[in-house]
């Protein structure tokens, strides 16, 4: 590795938590919000983690943790082939294997604790799915391309909230290889062997101040008995929504998560609003700051 003031510092022997040398080759290393390193090692070597202190030209006092994929218990990796790894918009730790997932909550905790299965409802979440790759978005959802399609889980509660497939959208094929994800816009990408493309989310990179909402479209027309959805941006991260008619009259509420949130045009009790001009009041759950916009509805 290279310091900040041009120094090297060469690493090549490790040795885990039982004292064994680690063995294998190294595949990839991701760096998270703690500083600390994390290495995929080659097929069944599993995953290390090296905690370098802020002193990486000293290896003395480094602390390294090692996995290797032999237990069942819920814990530790569910299989020795890691093939993803990323960090979640609260310091979790994700990992992906081909048979699941594994997550630390606590990323910064990663040198003295083993990761736990994501469970809901009693059952592992995705247990014995092949993972491909992973990307957090703006809304702190998981994005998994796995050899079954795509899924989108919620990163904190790990409900899975989507799962897109070549059966039920435009994929070419359920084996996705990639993706990556565009924070700015809000755009997904995958890649699989018969090509590249992409799907437009709900969810952007969130504004440090909430001030002035993007509201698009500014008209909003139904056409064959159907609105468009209308698309509340430039928000912070955390927001409430309400949606109030002109009189005042509270219409609905929601959550925003990320820069970006979606309105259906439907009230609470889902039905479409009528035509007419209605405000939407966005508010930052954490500071309190407001922002407010408006959109026409024609139907």
């Amino acid at each position: 590795m290279r310091t900040p003031n041009g120094q090297w510092a060469g690493l090549n022997e490790f040795y885990d938590q039982s004292g064994q040398r680690i063995e294998g080759d190294f595949t990839r290393v991701f760096v998270d919000s703690f500083g600390k390193k994390w290495v995929i090692l080659f097929y069944e070597g599993g995953l290390m983690v090296l905690d370098t202190k802020n002193t990486p030209t000293n290896t003395a006092d480094d602390k390294i943790r090692h996995w290797t994929g032999k237990r069942s218990d819920g814990k530790g990796l569910p299989s020795a082939q890691v093939r993803a790894i990323c960090e979640d918009r609260k310091g979790g730790i994700w990992i992906g294997t081909t048979r699941g997932l594994t997550v630390f909550v606590f990323g910064n905790l990663a040198t003295d604790s083993d990761p736990n299965w994501p469970s809901r409802d009693g059952a592992y979440v995705l247990r014995e799915v092949f993972v491909n790759d992973m990307a957090v978005d703006a809304a702190n959802r998981l994005w998994i391309a796995t050899t079954e399609g795509v899924w989108v889980m919620n990163a904190e509660t790990y409900e899975v909230l989507y799962h897109y497939t070549k059966e039920n959208s435009p994929l070419f094929t359920n084996n996705i290889s990639a993706l990556t994800i565009d924070d700015n816009s809000g755009r997904i990408y995958f890649a699989t062997d018969l090509g590249v493309l992409s799907m437009q989310s709900d969810a952007a990179k969130p504004q440090t101040i909430l001030s002035e909402l993007r509201i698009h479209p500014l008209l909003a027309k139904a056409e064959g008995g159907v609105l468009p959805n209308i698309y509340i941006e430039n928000l912070t991260d955390e927001n409430e929504i309400r949606i109030l008619s002109t009189a005042g009259t509270h219409i609905t509420k929601f959550n925003g998560f990320g820069g970006r949130a979606v309105w259906n045009g439907r009230d609470e009790a889902g039905n479409l609003v009528p035509s007419g001009i209605y405000f939407i009041v966005a508010r930052n759950n954490n500071s309190g700051e407001r922002a407010i916009g408006k959109v026409a509805i024609v139907r």
